[in-house]
């Protein structure tokens, strides 16, 4: 309503003024909320009379100038300076270096840099370790990603890259981006010495979720784009500014005709991009460093002029850049893990834990995930022999995770997927059965064989059978990467174990396979579909007036993130026992050991960072003892320098906790009593 009512007294009055038929133009002035800028030449105040005119919109309008606030920038390189400067009306303040605008300095290198130096440095300086340190390392995730990334983009877009103060101004977010980072992967970071954040791990963490990252952009890399997109954005701006300055003293009241004059507009804007010296270099640069050829540029040029978001345009070929040179550098083993983390195994980062499904509540579970995502080691991992099968332990977790099949652990993150699929069946009106063997039987009554659910109706006389399972990529890592390899190969497995012998009796058979990285088969995508579709026509779907893609999104990342809540929690109960098998071999007087290690805790961590009190003089040693059995901080493994003892004390932690579901142990021949592995 406010730029409504200025509208005509004073932005339209002044630019007739400014603009008239006959003469020379002054410039112009626009108007954002309640700041109304003069872009003009400082002799328009006397020739024209143009601050008398302001002052008469604004008594029209009943408003008045607030004088403590406006400024004028007058730069001392200006010609005439002392000429222009007897022209500036009385009792306003004069800048000679800078003025802000909109939220953005204008004015001289030093003056923008401060600006930028005072604001935007200072703010994510201070809120990187509050965020990133924060407990929840999943929820700290999103605000890095979606916030404070999101802040420095404007910055980005308003600082010529190739300004004198730009470098430096683009290394300081690149460093606090990267700490960020490290802070995610690992609290102890030092601010001092980022250490696990090597070119590798970096070139993964600014790919876009779906392609195997963490979605964070590269403030280096993203530089150009960003400025290149402005340059577009404010060309246009001009070009219709020009158009209304052109027509605004036309007596007639027709607004201009967008569909009339959008074309010539485009036009003029890749003539003028084309004339712009800064932009013509910027786009020579970007060209030659990620290899645009000479003929495809051309229309390149036209798409970012005509494009809706030509910064992600942009930023695309920065993206294929990236992927392209970590599969030409990297061996087949962590190409392989890439491949895994992509499309679905991106939901593992764009989740936001707003629901108990959508999160992974204990924070060294989620950043073993994303350790693990980005081929780091796992704290408390040791390279060396396993103690439940005689096998090889490697510090990336492989061999914990998916290869020892002694206990019930991976039985457990198989019966996590399964339960999360029958829910998804049941919410689209299909009646399950888990575990039945009835139709197995048929084709043979002393089979073994059953799979892990039918629904009844899913064609009038036909059930279907489902059978899941989760597989590692990483035991094809030796041959060359192919996308998908391991899903694929254990569907087409299920399927000739299964499908011929069901077929017999009219029974159709689905595998539903995910890798451990989060990405699914193709066959377990096109029965999602099915499903989803099914789940749109129930009356639950209708009653909430929900869309397909949002009902696609809750049950798609509520399958994966099942699969990654119960795969991480029975490694790390594998790990407990590791180490706590360690403590018992050594000498060392393991209860001192941990009283001390408690109590180091609790005095360098806030209550929200540790689930344990001490009361100081109060507390005695063995009571101290016994709390610790059954309760234990979530992050002690990577906040002391003794975790594995730490660790190993504790190995009923997860067991008893009551935010995490651990499913049931069921049928396993390998699997192991839980009192005897704790």
């Amino acid at each position: 309503m406010f730029n409504i009512a200025i509208h005509s007294p004073i932005i339209k009055r002044l630019n007739k003024i400014l603009n008239p038929t006959n003469g020379p133009s002054y410039g112009c002035v626009i108007a954002l909320h309640d700041d109304i800028n003069f872009l003009v030449q400082p002799e328009a105040f006397s020739k024209l009379d143009l601050w008398n005119e302001f002052n008469l919109g604004l008594l029209e309008c009943g408003l008045e100038t607030n004088m403590t606030k406006s400024k004028f920038y007058l730069p001392l390189t200006m010609p005439n300076y002392e000429n222009a400067l007897s022209l500036i009306p009385q009792g306003i303040g004069i800048n000679n270096d800078g003025v802000k605008l909109a939220g953005s300095p204008i004015g001289t290198p030093e003056f923008c840099f401060n600006f930028w130096e005072s604001t935007l440095i200072q703010e994510i300086s201070h809120a990187i370790p509050l965020v990133c340190t924060w407990p929840n390392v999943q929820a700290a995730l999103c605000l890095l990603r979606l916030c404070i990334c999101t802040k420095f983009n404007h910055c980005l877009r308003l600082t010529d890259p190739t300004a004198e103060y730009s470098s430096k101004l683009i290394d300081r977010l690149h460093y606090l981006v990267q700490l960020g980072l490290s802070y995610v992967i690992d609290y102890n970071t030092s601010p001092d010495a980022i250490i696990e954040i090597s070119d590798n791990v970096w070139d993964q963490s600014t790919l876009p979720p779906k392609k195997g990252g963490l979605g964070i952009p590269d403030p280096k890399k993203m530089h150009i784009p960003a400025y290149l997109a402005t340059c577009v954005a404010s060309s246009m701006s001009m070009l219709r500014l020009k158009e209304a300055m052109r027509s605004i003293n036309d007596k007639s009241d027709q607004c201009i005709d967008s569909q009339r004059t959008e074309v010539s507009l485009n036009e003029l804007l890749i003539c003028n991009l084309r004339e712009n010296t800064t932009v013509q270099e910027l786009f020579s640069k970007f060209k030659n460093t990620y290899n645009i050829q000479k003929d495809s540029s051309e229309l390149i040029f036209k798409k970012i002029a005509m494009d809706d978001k030509p910064q992600a345009f942009l930023y695309s070929f920065v993206i294929v850049d990236i992927d392209s040179r970590i599969r030409s550098v990297w061996s087949s083993e962590d190409v392989t893990r890439l491949d895994s983390c992509c499309y679905e195994g991106g939901i593992l980062i764009t989740s936001l834990p707003i629901k108990k499904e959508f999160s992974i509540p204990s924070p060294h579970l989620f950043r073993e995930r994303i350790r693990m995502r980005l081929g780091l080691s796992i704290k408390g991992c040791n390279a060396g022999p396993c103690l439940d099968c005689n096998g090889h332990v490697d510090e990336n977790g492989y061999h914990l995770l998916s290869v020892c099949k002694i206990g019930n652990e991976r039985q457990c993150t198989h019966n996590a997927v399964r339960d999360a699929v029958v829910e998804l069946c049941r919410y689209a009106g299909l009646v399950t059965r888990i575990e039945d063997p009835n139709l197995n039987k048929l084709a043979n009554i002393k089979s073994k064989r059953r799979t892990d659910f039918v629904c009844d109706n899913f064609l009038p006389g036909v059930p279907l059978t489902f059978d899941v399972a989760v597989t590692d990529p990483r035991q094809f890592a030796l041959i060359k990467p192919q996308p998908g390899k391991a899903s694929i190969t254990k569907e087409k497995s299920k399927i000739n174990k299964y499908e011929k012998e069901l077929s017999k009796f009219g029974a159709l058979f689905q595998p539903f396979v995910l890798e451990s990285f989060g990405r699914w088969g193709p066959l377990s995508r096109l029965i999602f579909k099915e499903l989803i579709s099914r789940a749109m026509a129930t009356s639950a779907t209708h009653s909430l007036s929900l869309s397909r893609p949002v009902v696609a999104h809750y049950w798609r990342t509520k399958i994966t993130l099942a699969m990654h809540r119960q795969a991480n929690l029975g490694m790390y109960q594998r790990i407990q026992r590791r180490l706590k098998s360690e403590m018992n071999k050594s000498n060392n007087n393991s209860e001192d050991i941990i009283f001390q290690q408690h109590k180091q805790m609790a005095e360098n961590t806030t209550s929200s960072q540790a689930d344990l009190s001490i009361d100081g003089n109060t507390t005695s040693r063995s009571s101290f003892l016994k709390r610790t059995i059954s309760k234990t901080p979530t992050d002690q493994a990577e906040n002391t320098a003794s975790s594995r003892v730490l660790l190993s004390s504790n190995s009923q932690a997860l067991s008893t906790s009551p935010s995490v579901q651990i499913s049931s142990p069921t049928r396993c021949k390998n699997s192991v009593s839980r009192h005897k592995l704790i």
